[in-house]
C-alpha cells in the first residue's frame, strides 16, 4: 500500500503546482512571439519592397525622361537643321531672283545712259524679261517714266521712294536688293532692287514674288513643319520671338509668350537645349527649347512638346506592380520579386528603345536628304529610303558593307573617318541610270563616351534640279543679252552696207577703166558679193535676236524623231554613220512642230559632223510621268569639259567651218516652250543631248 500513497502525492504536487512546469502556456507564448516576429519581418520586408518599388518606379522615370530628353534633343537638332536648310533654299532662290533683276536694271541703266530709254522700249523689254513693274525716277526722287500705269508709286502702305532710295540718292550705293515688298493697292507680294542713273536717280525693277513665297509656304519651313508634325508622339513645333509666333505646326492656335515665360527667358538668354514638363490643352507633355539666330539683330525660340503617355502609362504600370508585389509578398521571394522587376524593367526600356529606334526610322524615312552612315569599321550601317531613291540601290546591297567606292560620298565619309573632323558643304557628281547628278550634303562625326569615332554619317541633298535651272536662267540671260546685241550691232550695219554695196553695184556698171579693167570688175564683184554675204549674217542676227513666236500644234514625238532621222540618215550613211530610231508611241504634245524639228536637225546634224565612219547616232523619244524626253545620242569623240559651259553660246564653235549659231538657237527653240535642255559628255564617250518638255 505505501507504494500508492507514494504515487498521490505525487500527483498532488503537479495539480497543486501548476506553474511549476507549465508546457502548454510556454508554446503559445513562443508562437505568439514567432507570429510578431514574422509581422514584423513581413512589414519591414513590405516596407523595403515598396521603399524598392519606390526606388525602381523613381529610377524608371528618370531613365524615360532621359530617353524622352536625349529623343528631344534629336528631334530639336534634325528641325534646326531642316529650317535651316529650308532658309538656305529660299535665300538661294531669292539671290537668283535678284541677281536677275540687278541684270535687267544695268541693261536700262545702259539704254538710258546712251539716251536710247524709251517708255515702249522700257515696256517691251518688261515683256520680255517678265518683270512687273519698271520705274525710273530723277535725281528728287520723282517718277520720270514707268512700262504701266496699274500701280502709281507712292500710292498704298510702305515708305515712298524717297525714304528707301535715299542710299542711292546720297550716292552712298549704286545697286541695292530692296527685297520682298507689299503691292500697291493689296496686288500681292513683289520682289524689288534699284540701280543708280549714271544721269542722276534711280532705276528700279520689280518682279512678281507670289511664286517664290508660295515655294517658302508649300516647300520651305512650313512643309518641313507639317511633316514633323506627322511624327508620332510630337504634339507641336513652333517657332517665335519675343512678339509673335512666326511659324508653326498645323493645329497651334496660342502659346505662352516669352515675356511671360520665366523658363522662356532663360532659354532665350543661353544657346544650350532647355528641357522641362509642362501643360498643354489639358494634356502633360515634354518640352525641349532652343534659340536659334533668325538674323544678326534677332533671335528667336525653336518648341517642340512631345507626348509623355508613354512615360505616364510607365508609372502607371509600375505603381500596380508595387502593389500586386506588396500583396504577393507571403508568397515569393525578395529574389524573385527583384528578377522580376529587374526582368520588367528591362523589357520596358526594350520597348523604350525600340520605339525610339521606330521613331529615329519613321524620320529618316520621312526625311528628304539622303541618309548614310558608317560605323568605325568604314561598314554601313545606315541607308534610308532617300538614299536608295538617290542612289538606286537596295540597302540589303551596301548594309553591313564597304560603302561602293563609285559613289562620292563615301569618300566623304572615309576622309571624315581617317581625319576625324565634319566635312561641310560637300558637292560632288554621280551617275546613275546614266544620268549626271549634282548632290551636296555636310559629314558629321558622332564619337563615345571616351571620345572614340563611333559613327560617321553623311546628310545629302539632291541639287541637280537646282543646278539645272541655275544653268539654264544664265544662258538665257547671256542669250538675251547677245541677241539685243546682235539686234543692234545688225540696225547699225545694215544702212552703211547697203549704200556700200549699191555704189559697189554702180561703180561696175557705170565705170570702165581704161587700163586693168577685168580686175576693177573682179573686186567691184567681190565688194557685192561680200556686201550679200553680211546681208545675211545680218539677218540671222535679227531672226535671232526677235524669233518668230510659237506656232503650237497636236503632234506625237515618235512622228518628229522619224522625220528627222530621214533627213540626216543621207548624209550620215555617206560617212558610214549608223542611224537609229527608239521612238516610243507618246501621248500628243502641244508644240510648234517645225521649230522642233529644226532643234532636233540642228542636234542630230551636230552628231553626223562629229562622228566618224564606224560610230552609230540613236535618236530617241519616250513618256516620263507628265512629260516627254527627246535624246539625241552619239559615241563620237565626246566634247571636252572645258567646252561643256561655252557650247550654247552665240557663235562659240570648235569646228572649223562652224557658224556657232546651232546650238544657240536649239537653246531658243528649248526656252520658247519653257523646256529644259542638258548635255551629258565626255571625251571619247559621246555626247547625249536631253530636251525635256512638260
Amino acid at each position: 500500500m505505501r507504494p500508492k500513497s507514494n504515487q498521490e502525492p505525487g500527483l498532488n504536487v503537479f495539480r497543486e503546482n501548476p506553474a511549476s512546469a507549465p508546457p502548454l502556456p510556454s508554446s503559445r507564448l513562443l508562437l505568439r512571439f514567432n507570429a510578431r516576429l514574422l509581422i514584423a519581418l513581413t512589414i519591414i520586408f513590405s516596407l523595403l519592397l515598396t521603399l524598392y518599388a519606390l526606388w525602381d518606379i523613381r529610377r524608371t522615370r528618370q531613365e524615360f525622361s532621359g530617353l524622352l530628353q536625349n529623343q528631344a534633343i534629336s528631334l530639336l537638332s534634325l528641325a534646326h537643321k531642316g529650317l535651316s536648310d529650308a532658309a538656305q533654299s529660299l535665300d538661294y532662290l531669292q539671290s537668283q531672283l535678284a541677281e536677275r533683276l540687278l541684270d535687267n536694271a544695268r541693261l536700262l541703266e545702259q539704254l538710258d545712259r546712251q539716251s536710247r530709254l524709251t517708255p515702249a522700249l522700257l515696256t517691251q523689254l518688261a515683256e520680255q524679261n517678265h518683270l512687273f513693274r519698271v520705274q525710273v525716277f530723277d535725281g528728287q526722287g520723282r517718277l520720270v517714266m514707268t512700262n504701266g500705269t496699274g500701280e502709281q508709286h507712292g500710292a498704298g502702305p510702305g515708305p515712298g521712294p524717297r525714304v528707301q532710295l535715299q542710299p542711292i540718292l546720297k550716292g552712298e550705293e549704286q545697286e541695292l536688293v530692296l527685297g520682298f515688298r507689299q503691292g500697291r493697292f493689296g496686288s500681292g507680294q513683289r520682289f524689288a532692287v534699284a540701280r543708280k542713273r549714271s544721269r542722276g536717280g534711280v532705276i528700279t525693277v520689280n518682279a512678281d514674288a507670289e511664286e517664290m513665297l508660295h515655294f517658302r509656304r508649300t516647300m520651305g519651313a512650313g512643309s518641313f513643319m507639317r511633316t514633323m508634325k506627322e511624327i508620332p508622339d510630337v504634339r507641336y513645333m513652333v517657332l517665335q520671338d519675343s512678339v509673335q509666333i512666326l511659324l508653326a505646326s498645323e493645329g497651334v492656335h496660342a502659346m505662352n509668350s516669352i515675356p511671360s515665360d520665366p523658363f522662356l527667358l532663360a532659354a532665350l538668354a543661353d544657346s544650350q537645349p532647355h528641357f522641362r514638363f509642362s501643360e498643354y490643352e489639358n494634356e502633360r507633355i515634354a518640352e525641349i527649347v532652343q534659340t536659334i539666330e533668325m538674323d544678326p539683330f534677332d533671335r528667336g525660340l525653336l518648341r517642340i512638346g512631345l507626348s509623355t503617355s508613354h512615360l505616364a502609362a510607365a508609372e502607371t504600370n509600375a505603381l500596380r506592380r508595387v502593389l500586386l508585389q506588396s500583396l504577393l509578398f507571403v508568397f515569393v521571394s525578395v529574389a524573385l520579386t527583384h528578377f522580376i522587376i529587374s526582368l520588367q524593367n528591362y523589357r520596358t526600356l526594350q520597348q523604350a528603345y525600340r520605339r525610339i529606334e521606330g521613331h529615329t526610322g519613321s524620320i529618316l524615312a520621312h526625311l528628304h536628304e539622303a541618309v548614310v552612315a558608317l560605323d568605325a569599321n568604314a561598314r554601313v550601317t545606315v541607308f534610308n529610303v532617300s538614299a536608295e531613291k538617290l542612289f538606286n540601290l537596295r540597302p540589303d546591297q551596301v548594309i553591313g558593307r564597304p560603302c561602293p567606292a563609285h559613289i562620292d560620298v563615301c569618300g566623304w565619309l572615309t576622309q571624315a573617318l581617317e581625319s576625324g573632323k565634319d566635312l561641310v558643304d560637300q558637292q560632288g557628281t554621280i551617275t546613275v541610270e546614266e544620268k549626271q547628278l549634282v548632290i551636296h550634303g555636310d559629314i558629321t562625326v558622332l564619337r563615345d563616351g571616351q571620345g572614340r569615332i563611333d559613327t560617321v554619317f553623311a546628310v545629302m541633298r539632291d541639287m541637280t534640279q537646282q543646278q539645272r535651272l541655275a544653268d539654264q536662267i544664265k544662258r538665257q540671260e547671256q542669250l538675251t543679252a547677245m541677241g539685243h546685241l546682235a539686234s543692234g550691232v545688225a540696225h547699225e550695219i545694215r544702212n552703211p552696207l547697203n549704200a556700200v554695196s549699191m555704189i559697189a553695184q554702180r561703180l561696175g556698171l557705170e565705170f570702165s577703166p581704161k587700163e586693168d579693167a577685168e580686175e576693177y570688175h573682179r573686186l567691184t564683184q567681190t565688194v557685192v558679193s561680200e556686201s550679200r554675204r553680211i546681208n545675211d549674217i545680218i539677218q540671222q542676227f535679227l531672226t535671232f535676236a526677235k524669233p518668230a513666236p510659237l506656232n503650237r500644234n497636236k503632234c506625237r514625238g515618235d512622228e518628229i524623231l522619224h522625220h528627222v532621222a530621214g533627213l540626216i540618215r543621207p548624209a550620215a550613211e555617206a560617212k558610214g554613220i549608223k542611224v537609229t530610231v527608239h521612238a516610243q508611241t507618246v501621248q500628243e504634245i502641244e508644240i510648234d512642230r517645225d521649230k522642233m524639228e529644226q532643234a532636233l536637225l540642228n542636234l542630230a546634224q551636230n552628231s553626223v559632223d562629229a562622228c566618224s565612219s564606224g560610230d552609230e547616232i540613236q535618236l530617241e523619244c519616250r513618256p516620263m510621268g507628265d512629260k516627254v524626253h527627246f535624246i539625241v545620242r552619239d559615241n563620237g569623240p565626246g566634247i571636252q569639259q572645258a567646252d561643256l559651259g561655252k557650247i550654247f553660246h552665240l557663235y562659240y564653235t570648235t569646228r572649223e567651218k562652224g557658224t556657232g549659231i546651232g546650238l544657240s538657237i536649239v537653246q531658243q527653240i528649248v526656252n520658247q516652250h519653257d523646256g529644259l535642255i542638258t548635255v551629258n559628255s565626255s571625251p571619247g564617250q559621246g555626247a547625249t543631248f536631253t530636251i525635256e518638255l512638260g
